[in-house]
């Protein structure tokens, strides 16, 4: 026996079941969408970029023999903005070494990790490393008139 809705009424079994299969069906598309738009920004948050700046270079230790210690990098950058910088002892090394790194003006490139607001800072995985040269030279500079012994800077705000 199949039970049907009598005449006359708003919706009839077979109409609410096919009410129900569109609705289920909406759904799991809009999950799908949902799901692919954030494996997009998952990729797009993941892109190459070159960024110049000044790099820093963190030693930490741990606590007294625990032989614990940690190393991070980090790129300065004229905006104020920082970003923690990846590298590969090998980049370092064929740079000259942590002493010659630290404190440096450089261009570095490679895959730039966005980070969602208060999710941690930015990070770049170095794929390059090159350092700049900051040119201090007397050239560069100029002397001071009230002290001829003392190299400053072309833009010295010190008023004379």
């Amino acid at each position: 026996m199949v039970c049907s809705a009598p005449e006359g009424t708003v919706f009839s079994t077979l109409a609410k079941s096919r009410l129900f299969s569109l609705v289920v069906i909406a759904a799991i598309v809009f999950v799908s969408f949902a799901g692919s738009a954030r494996a997009g920004d998952a990729a797009s948050a993941e892109q190459t970029a070159t960024l110049t700046g000044w790099l820093t270079v963190i030693w930490g230790d741990g606590e007294p023999g625990s032989d614990y210690s940690t190393m991070e990098y980090w790129l300065n950058q004229d905006s104020g903005e920082v970003t923690v910088l990846l590298i590969d002892d090998k980049l370092i090394s064929k740079a000259g070494g942590l002493l010659a790194v630290n404190g440096k003006r450089v261009t570095v490139s490679g895959p730039l990790r966005l980070a969602a607001a208060g999710a941690g800072p930015t990070t770049l995985q170095v794929e390059s490393l090159t350092l700049l040269e900051t040119d201090m030279s007397p050239g560069r500079c100029r002397r001071r008139p009230r002290d001829s012994h003392h190299w400053q800077p072309a833009l010295d705000l010190d008023p004379v």
